[in-house]
């Protein structure tokens, strides 16, 4: 449990503030459903500073405050106290707020919930629309969109009738086509099938390298290999933050979080156990083999 101050590795010039401009920044958040009789308190006095370009993982048990935190940073949701900052502009300025939501993309669990028209094309253009973008430059924004997500070729079908893969990718194209400088993603992959997760993972991965901001909310925990930093949550408060191999190097702290190893990182416990050094900063399965094969010829 959270202790009232989180564990920082080494990432935390990330977390106070030293060092680096905050692209977004959040100040003592907290966050209260329900009425003042009947609350409940899903974020706790969080803080948090994430740097322009950077790949984020929040993680953690259900009901640990992870995807309250997500529509915070992307002002789905006004804190109750505290303060969350997007480019020196506050969440809690009403005036604020269309520029905030264009800046910082969010996608849902469950896409249906974010879809209003009965086309593909109209899904991705709704966005830009409602910013004032001019005709002409929304045309080019909705088929580039469509294209960086691999779904040209469908932009009349209706965006209920898609498959589970299809509607995520169709739900980044809608955010994408407002250009925002970041996207926040909850559980998004949860409901995808490998396949489909994949080619969603893949898409973020090219985004990041091309300078967007990732924030992803996942329980997948081969997932957060991707990421350059994980938050992971507990009771609405932020228990561990460092770098993935950082965070899973702490595996007794995370079991008591109530989360679990990814695949490769737990074989490498378990090779450890018995005998087969290889490293507490593998993580992912290409670097699990890399160290086995190196370390076989070695000893040929």
């Amino acid at each position: 449990m959270p202790d009232g101050a989180p564990r920082v590795l080494r990432g935390a010039l990330f977390f106070g503030g030293g060092g680096m401009d905050a692209f977004i920044s959040v100040r003592d958040l907290h966050y209260r459903y329900g009425n003042a009789g009947e609350s409940i308190e899903a974020l706790r006095g969080v803080s948090l500073n994430i740097v322009r370009g950077e790949y984020l993982a929040i993680v953690g048990r259900n009901g640990s405050g992870k995807s309250t935190l997500a529509k915070c940073l992307s002002g789905l949701l006004s804190p109750s106290s505290g303060d969350v900052r997007v480019n020196g502009a506050s969440t809690r300025d009403a005036a604020a707020l269309v520029g905030i939501r264009a800046t910082v993309g969010m996608v849902l669990q469950n896409p249906d919930n974010q879809f209003v028209t009965s086309s593909v094309e109209d899904e991705v253009a709704f966005g830009p629309e409602n910013l004032g973008v001019p005709p002409a430059e929304i045309r080019g924004r909705v088929a580039s969109a469509i294209e960086r997500v691999g779904m040209c070729g469908q932009e009349f079908r209706d965006p209920h009738l898609l498959s589970s893969g299809e509607k995520a990718r169709l739900a980044v194209a809608a955010m994408l086509a407002m250009e925002p400088q970041c996207l926040v993603l909850d559980e998004a992959t949860a409901t995808l099938d490998p396949r489909s997760r994949g080619s969603l993972l893949a898409l973020l991965t090219q985004l990041y390298s091309a300078g967007m901001t990732i924030i992803t909310v996942t329980h997948h925990m081969t997932e957060v290999t991707r990421a350059k930093r994980v938050v992971v949550m507990e009771r609405g408060q932020i228990a561990l933050t460092g770098a993935p191999a950082e965070v899973f190097a702490r595996d007794d702290a995370l079991k008591g979080y109530g989360l679990a190893l990814p695949p490769a990182a737990a074989v490498e416990r378990g090779l450890a156990r018995r005998g087969l050094e290889l490293g507490r900063d593998v993580v992912t399965a290409e670097e699990l083999v890399r160290r086995v094969v190196a370390l076989w010829e070695g000893e040929g």
